[in-house]
């Protein structure tokens, strides 16, 4: 299984916004299309697509925290994988290409996500590639790191 991430381009957003959650989790994140378009106004966040064997199967993005006064963190908001390839250890490894790729950038610290703090899965998940819980933030989300 070979995993990638690549930048969202002309040639696969029609498959990245065609991605599905499963029902009830599409109130827990925004649109693909929507996150897509705010990284047009906003250059420092970075769209990816997540291929497995060169099929379209995620998306994720992360971006700076130079805005909030830490220019060495790196928050990944967006992060889903399709429905139809969930339970194939897919996630992980994206999640694993994507902190790869934010270490390479030069000075970076820490990679940080949030979740819902009642969302055992994703408290399991992000755990067990070693993201430490901090707290709750302004929006009663859990804040969890990882120090590169």
């Amino acid at each position: 299984m070979l995993i990638e991430l690549r930048e969202v381009s002309l040639e696969n957003f029609d498959q990245v916004v065609k991605l599905k959650l499963p029902k009830g989790a599409k109130r827990n994140l925004a649109s693909n299309v929507y996150s897509i378009a705010t990284s047009k106004y906003f250059p420092i966040y970075q769209p990816r697509a997540i291929y497995c064997d060169s099929l379209v199967v995620g998306f994720l993005m992360y971006t700076s925290l130079s805005n909030f006064q830490k220019p060495n963190n790196y928050l990944i908001f967006r992060f889903m994988i399709d429905y139809r390839q969930q339970r194939k250890g897919i996630g992980r490894l994206a999640l694993l290409k994507a902190i790869e790729e934010i270490r390479q950038i030069e000075n970076a610290e820490k990679v940080i996500v949030n979740y819902d703090p009642g969302n055992e899965i994703a408290k399991h998940f992000y755990k067990k590639l070693g993201f430490i819980e901090v707290g709750l933030d302004e929006n009663n989300e859990m804040v969890a790191e990882m120090t590169l």
